[in-house]
């Protein structure tokens, strides 16, 4: 058999953190991330000479950038908002290029709008996703801005409840003409995302909420219709999706304002019905953003009301000791300044309390895991450093080595298979596909699963019945409980197939490796006849 000793991980680079020494026994790294000092973000560059100073360390939004595909869309804002043309010689964007860049103030936000301009060659306006990527791109490198809007035109789906001249905020958004039928491949190109959650703007303002799914055609495949059916999407467009993949690249939240012009599945054709439509819509548009601008501008309608709670699991790491109840710590991340207040002990789990916006807090806080206890986080202005002091525990000379390392045979006539976690496993969208050349183990049915690890069991489902075999949502469960990380191995041994009634149920018994899967993984332990066993040696 091949044995392989357990490793605790990649090092990471660029990590934001700096380096704790810690003596500790030689199974533990050497060096820890040290908490003591949070680093605030990379220095922006300085706004130009028209835009307001940003409320630096309130966490408010100061800088908003509009992206648009045509011309027609961007006019009425253009001018609503009194934005000005920048002169070439002062254009941000790369000689040749045609995009274009208005920007002005409005209400003590700095707004810049561009678009992609005209094809150099045809003379209309460049729609689809790869323009829209390029001027975003552009735009996020040179003008930082905090919150993008995507707002524009699209089609609605009748059965969905669109009418013409409804505006939605989409929710979600997703790719339906990239197709890759290879295993994860395929969740490459639907390039599912979540939009950022707007409580607050939903409350004040009466807008519709729906998926929204992206192609480069105005017209509909079957197979496009089908990628949008299975991406639940109320409105199709040529750019959100590709807006929202490099805005999620660089951290940066966005927003998805769409206004109905056609119906897709009405009896009109879309192209008649669109240019029928496309001026008086606009005009619903147009008011839509407004409001939207309004409400993150009005000082009581700020986008970091606390009015909401999201659940972040932290990593494994460093145990500090916990403050006392009385004390608070101011923490920045994404950004936005927070305030930690510790709360009694129940279980290993961050709460962030915010409102429309989620800070990256995951990038300050995984390192921290407060020993089973709670830690709220509320969102406050100030202009302090984020000052964490965790008190490293060391371990006693016969301390057991931590739960993770497991001695476990992987033999017998059970098979198994192996991964490497990636981005899309242990991050959103949370799936795990199953490889093709272990499908004939299961069953081509959905069907109950369980997952078993360390004493304890994860319950998810198979999804045998989709072109992409797959485990269902629940897997994002199991992932974030292990703190799995990009890098991580997992071996996926079906130990079980119960069945109850007409019924299986699949039972797997995972194991987590830390740090990245070793090459002679792939040729052995593949069969039973060269089984595999896991030991720390």
């Amino acid at each position: 058999c091949w044995t392989q000793r357990h490793r605790t991980g990649n090092k990471s680079k660029g990590n934001p953190f700096r380096s704790l020494q810690t003596k500790s026994k030689p199974h533990l790294p050497a060096t820890r991330p040290d908490l003591t000092r949070v680093h605030s973000p990379p220095a922006m560059a300085p706004p130009p000479s028209d835009q307001p100073d940003a409320a630096a360390g309130t966490g408010a939004i100061s800088k908003v950038l509009i992206v648009i595909a045509m011309q027609t869309e961007a006019m009425p804002l253009v001018n609503k908002f009194k934005l000005v043309d920048a002169p070439p010689h002062e254009s941000i964007f790369p000689k040749g290029a045609p995009w274009v860049r208005y920007h002005g103030n409005y209400k003590g936000l700095h707004i810049d709008l561009v678009w992609p301009g005209k094809d150099t060659a045809l003379g209309v306006d460049s729609v689809g996703t790869v323009s829209a990527a390029l001027v975003t791109y552009a735009s996020i490198q040179t003008l930082k801005p905090d919150l993008i809007i995507n707002a524009g035109t699209a089609g609605g789906f009748k059965a969905k409840g669109a009418n013409i001249g409804d505006v939605f905020l989409a929710s979600d958004v997703a790719f339906h003409d990239r197709r890759i039928p290879i295993p994860v491949f395929d969740m490459y190109g639907i390039g599912a995302r979540k939009a950022l959650e707007t409580p607050n703007i939903l409350k004040a303002l009466n807008l519709k909420v729906g998926k929204l799914s992206t192609g480069d055609s105005l017209d509909m495949t079957p197979h496009d219709e089908t990628a949008i059916l299975n991406n639940e999407a109320t409105v199709k467009d040529m750019e959100g999706a590709a807006v929202a993949y490099v805005a999620d690249m660089f951290s940066t939240p966005a927003i998805f304002v769409k206004a109905v012009t056609d119906i897709v599945d009405g009896e009109k054709p879309t192209a008649e019905e669109f240019l029928q439509n496309l001026v008086a819509v606009t005009a619903a548009l147009d008011q839509a953003v407004t409001e939207v601008m309004e409400s993150s501008a009005s000082p009581s309608k700020q986008l970091l009301e606390l009015d909401a709670c999201t659940t972040f699991k932290l990593e494994a790491g460093i145990k500090p000791t916990l403050p006392d109840p009385c004390t608070t710590f101011k923490l920045e991340a994404g950004g936005i300044k927070a305030k930690l207040l510790p709360d009694e002990p129940c279980s290993s789990q961050l709460k962030l309390e915010v409102g429309s916006i989620q800070p990256k807090l995951l990038d300050a806080c995984s390192q921290l895991k407060p020993d089973a206890s709670t830690v709220k986080v509320k969102v406050e202005a100030g202009t302090e450093e984020a000052l964490l002091e965790p008190k490293p525990e060391p371990l006693e000379e016969d301390a057991p080595p931590p739960d993770d390392w497991e001695i476990t045979p992987v033999s017998g006539g059970h098979p198994f298979f192996t991964t490497v976690f990636s981005r899309s496993q242990v991050q959103k969208p949370f799936q795990l596909a199953i490889p093709t050349r272990f499908h004939r183990h299961l069953p081509e049915a959905r069907v109950p699963a369980v997952l078993l690890c360390r004493g304890q069991s994860w319950p998810t489902s198979y999804c045998g019945d989709l072109k992409v075999k797959k485990l269902d949502a629940a897997w994002r469960g199991f992932a974030v409980d292990n703190q799995l990380r990009i890098g991580d191995a997992g071996v996926f041994e079906l130990v079980d197939a119960e069945t109850e009634g007409d019924k299986k149920t699949v039972v797997f018994r995972v194991q987590v490796l830390r740090g990245d899967l070793p090459e002679e993984l792939t040729s052995k332990g593949a069969t039973s006849d060269e089984p595999l066993v896991i030991v720390d040696s």
